[in-house]
């Protein structure tokens, strides 16, 4: 049984997704999707986000890229829909981040609804900004490698560290060190992916991610202060 039901109109990669009911007639949309909970043990679950076209052929279309799986997954803290599309050369992007909530102890919960159009609204951000899978699974670990980096963090724990022992300072910088290793790894692979491509978007994410890394550096300025 489905907790929700899309009506889905496509043309290129504009869609338009509307709410229906069981009742409705289907035949005058291009997909439907059904979103119904797939399991649930102690505030922890999953969605199945379920689209299909007219033959019942699993997956949908936008440009030349494909939404191959999607789906929504909660626990106490959050809630997530995610999807994984899959490119014109027939490469599958990693499992992407649609959108994220409260989860399911928040006494606001979450939105099935919302949750869901965001895989659609995903989809299209990713054809209009990445040439190929390849380049969006790129930047999706550059990016996850950023977020490791906690730059203010590394900043203050500096300071701490500086009144402790010599063991415990060289842990420190130990630890700080190998998270810039990380992202400058993820960055040169990114980078030298970027500068085999010759087409508009590879350029400007690739202008991007130089200004932003040297925007990155030159923050990371641990000073004694």
């Amino acid at each position: 049984m489905s907790d929700c039901i899309f009506g889905i109109k496509r043309n290129g990669v504009s869609i338009s997704v509307s709410q229906i009911s069981i009742d409705e007639d289907q035949s005058m949309y291009d997909y439907i999707c059904n979103v119904s909970l797939k399991e649930s043990n102690n505030g922890n679950g999953t969605y199945d986000v379920s689209i299909i076209n007219k033959d019942y052929i699993q997956g949908m279309s936008v440009g030349k890229w494909r939404i191959t799986k999607s789906w929504i997954e909660y626990n106490w803290g959050d809630s997530f829909s995610k999807l994984i599309m899959e490119d014109e050369e027939g490469n599958e992007t990693c499992n992407i981040i649609a959108d994220n909530q409260n989860g399911s102890k928040s006494s606001y919960g979450f939105n099935i609804v919302s949750l869901t159009l965001a895989i659609f609204t995903k989809a299209q951000e990713i054809v209009r900004d990445f040439p190929n899978a390849k380049v969006c699974n790129a930047i999706m670990e550059l990016n996850k490698s950023k977020k490791v980096f906690h730059l203010s963090y590394l900043k203050d724990r500096y300071k701490e560290v500086l009144t402790k022992s010599d063991e415990e300072f060289i842990d420190f910088m130990s630890y700080a060190a190998n998270n810039v290793s990380n992202y400058l790894s993820a960055f040169k692979e990114t980078k030298e992916l970027l500068e085999d491509l010759d087409d508009p978007r590879s350029k400007k994410i690739l202008k991007n991610i130089i200004s932003e890394c040297r925007h990155l550096l030159d923050n990371f300025k641990i000073e004694n202060s």
